[in-house]
């Protein structure tokens, strides 16, 4: 059994960014290949940026276990950071899930756009902005709780 309500993958598309291309790596991301199932999870958004510049936010909502389960698989063959030498990306998760998780339950963390679009799962850490999907678990447990809800997670991806 899993411990998610819910996965939600996002990314921006820039002007200079090919929209095609942005969708393509949020599909890899999910790990989902039947492309009806995965566009009946899509959405786009139109927004204008700090500097008045119009881009679009793509947004993926997973709701199932076959969508967990793939999306969980693709992580699980990618990386803690660009050199295939790093370690992989699943147990430097577990590693850092505590700092990860906020007191509503969510779990954040962000992959690599371009490695993503040629379904290489990469971690980003520290301060990279625009190039990422970010990507929010919404861990259920009952009664609501971080200690439960970390060790819920730990047990599902170890």
């Amino acid at each position: 059994m899993h411990p998610l309500h819910y996965i939600e993958l996002s990314a921006f598309s820039h002007t200079s960014e090919d929209p095609a291309k942005v969708k393509q790596a949020l599909m890899n991301a999910t790990g989902l290949t039947d492309q009806k199932l995965f566009d009946k999870t899509f959405e786009v958004e139109e927004v204008k940026g700090a500097s008045g510049n119009p881009m679009e936010v793509l947004t993926v909502t997973l709701k199932n276990s076959a969508a967990f389960r793939a999306h969980k698989a693709t992580l699980s063959k990618g990386k803690a950071a660009a050199a295939l030498q790093e370690s992989s990306l699943l147990p430097k998760l577990l590693e850092e899930l505590d700092r990860r998780m906020d007191d509503d339950l969510n779990v954040y963390f962000r992959l690599a756009k371009q490695p993503m679009l040629e379904g290489q799962a990469v971690l980003v850490r520290g301060t990279v902005e625009g190039d990422v999907i970010t990507v929010r678990w919404k861990v259920k447990v009952y009664p609501a709780d971080l200690d439960k809800a970390l060790s819920a997670i730990y047990e599902y991806l170890s």
